[in-house]
């Protein structure tokens, strides 16, 4: 199932190719259109990063998408955090707290608000994604942690805790910026100590589609590759083990005006996907018990190639490549309604015209093949379970 980080994003808007051409279209206008579009299945809520919406406004999200829509939050900051700024918390909670009194933009821990407001702040983010629990659309928390959370007992610590204290409605994914914690023999440590967390259900790794520059530069700073600095993929790791088979991609592409992605990387998407569910259909065939082995899915797709309507591109790109029944949509949507009208509406010299026309199923050509090449696909010797990393 796809989807994209946000729907609000400001180029989509004005580039005029996906949303209506009207007055000012509201949020939930947005994504009403958004998820009857033909394309995507969910939808990453990053707001939440910064502030925690008021039930009512997650209920307008809920009542604005068809059955089956999927919502995603990003985990509130001052928790992911372990504490934040102050003019971040909801208004109440901070007078409640006479938390008005400190600092309001410098970092403070959660220790320093104390226990009680450590408990109020995650009630209030509880009940702020409940609209979409009771209308069974939720999917995933994603708890995203940054460069500084390094691999060690007090970081293992506070994911654990977290863990604990997220609601069991929800399932908990994590994001490890840090590549520390997937590298060598920290990575299977990693895999092992997520699918133990929440039990029966474990904690999923998000597997991140990053280039190496865009991860070391902040995201509101981003200045493209550095002089003399070769582009480097970094590394994929797909493993469905750490939570009942449930795959989150993130895929993300931060800095210029070209974010669609090149063939050989739609075909390395498509041969991923393809390959990790015939891998496990192949071994529960195989076996006596096949609701064991069987791959069970979600995997839920998010794009994160903010400009303008390359998201859309993209998808459009890897649905073409996949066979249709893996791309599960809402009630009501028609599918690829977008890619029935959008050429219509741009020149024949656009260049994302050009880049999207003429795409059923990508295939890598002489000039893209080592690059293709230099990610192996999942081995032929992995069994079910193993973690992989491309």
């Amino acid at each position: 199932m796809q989807g994209t980080c946000g729907w609000s994003d400001q180029s989509l808007v004005d580039c005029g190719r996906f949303y209506p051409r009207k007055g000012n279209i509201s949020t939930v206008e947005k994504l009403s259109h958004f998820s009857r579009a033909g394309i995507f299945g969910c939808v990453e809520v990053d707001s939440t990063t910064y502030n925690i919406p008021i039930p009512d406004i997650v209920s307008k999200w809920v009542q604005s998408t068809p059955i089956g829509f999927k919502f995603h939050f990003k985990a509130f900051g001052f928790l992911v955090n372990c504490g934040g700024k102050i003019s971040s918390l909801p208004l109440d909670i901070r007078k409640q707290f006479n938390l008005d009194e400190m600092s309001q933009n410098s970092f403070v821990s959660m220790k320093k608000v104390g226990i009680g407001c450590h408990d109020a702040i995650w009630e209030r983010f509880h009940q702020a994604l409940q609209p979409a629990v009771v209308a069974k659309k939720i999917g995933v928390v994603i708890f995203q942690f940054q460069l500084n959370f390094i691999p060690n007992e007090s970081s293992r610590t506070y994911v654990e805790h977290c863990a604990e204290m997220l609601d069991t409605a929800f399932s908990m994914a994590v994001e490890f910026r840090n590549r520390k914690w997937l590298e060598g023999e920290q990575l299977s440590l990693t895999v092992d100590w997520l699918s133990k967390l929440r039990s029966p259900k474990g904690v999923a790794l998000v597997a991140c589609d990053d280039l190496e520059h865009e991860v070391y530069q902040k995201d509101s700073d981003q200045f493209g590759l550095p002089d003399g600095q070769s582009l480097v993929h970094l590394p994929v790791v797909l493993n469905p083990r750490s939570c009942n088979d449930l795959v989150y991609v993130r895929v993300h592409r931060r800095h210029g005006s070209q974010r669609i992605l090149k063939e050989w990387e739609i075909e390395l998407w498509r041969e991923r996907i393809i390959n990790l569910i015939a891998q496990s259909s192949s071994l529960s065939t195989s076996t006596s018990s096949c609701s064991s082995n069987s791959f069970r899915g979600p995997i839920y797709f998010l794009w994160g190639t903010d400009f303008e309507d390359q998201p859309m591109i993209n998808a459009l790109r890897l649905a073409e490549a996949l066979p249709h029944h893996l791309l599960p949509l809402p009630e009501g949507s028609t599918r690829s309604k977008y890619s029935q009208t959008r050429d219509q509406k741009l020149t024949t010299n656009n260049s994302i015209v050009h880049a999207f026309s003429g795409i059923t199923r990508p295939k890598c050509n002489e000039a893209t093949n080592n690059e293709y090449k230099a990610l192996p696909l999942l081995p032929s010797s992995a069994k079910r379970g193993d973690v992989i990393t491309y």
